[in-house]
């Protein structure tokens, strides 16, 4: 019985040490993940270059470890029950950065101060879907902190991870 123990081990390691090495070859590269932050100004664009279901988009650029023009279409804005009182709407979208060596798709969701006359604080997280030229099949995070209002615009910092394969 312990013998036949002593063998299934042996075997199963030996298995296994043959196996790993070839499903590890099979697989996608490693993604290179390299940090990113920088800041952000923007203003609200208008239609008819606005197409977002909720009238919200605004426009303008990234800078620091991502650098580009972008725009950002609002697919919901949503008040929930506390929003009367705080002021925050919770809101969802899809950003484009169009850099020199491609564009970055994200999806990105937060909440920002509603209230007229406010700062219009704001606070995302940007998931990195994709994108084209040196950015196709990019993925990572950013966080966004900042501010925007119709009246003077946003500005914003970002910090997070972009990865590329």
């Amino acid at each position: 019985m312990f013998r036949k123990r002593v063998l299934l081990v042996i075997s199963t390691i030996l298995l296994t040490a043959v196996a790993l090495p070839l499903t590890m070859g099979s697989g996608q590269a490693q993604a290179k993940c390299k940090p990113v932050k920088g800041h952000i100004v923007s203003e609200l664009l208008m239609e008819p270059e606005c197409t977002s279901p909720v009238r919200l988009c605004t426009s303008g650029r990234f800078i620091g470890g991502i650098n580009g023009k972008f725009v950002f279409i609002a697919t919901s804005l949503t008040p929930h029950q506390d929003t009367e009182g705080t002021g925050v709407v919770h809101y969802t979208g899809d950003i484009t950065i169009s850099t020199r060596h491609g564009d970055i798709f994200d999806k990105d969701a937060g909440a920002f101060n509603s209230i007229s006359g406010s700062t219009g604080d704001l606070g995302a997280v940007s998931t990195i879907t994709g994108g084209t030229g040196r950015y196709a099949g990019a993925s990572g995070r950013i966080r966004i902190a900042g501010t925007f209002t119709p009246e003077e615009g946003g500005d914003s910092t970002y910090h997070g991870e972009l990865c590329t394969p």
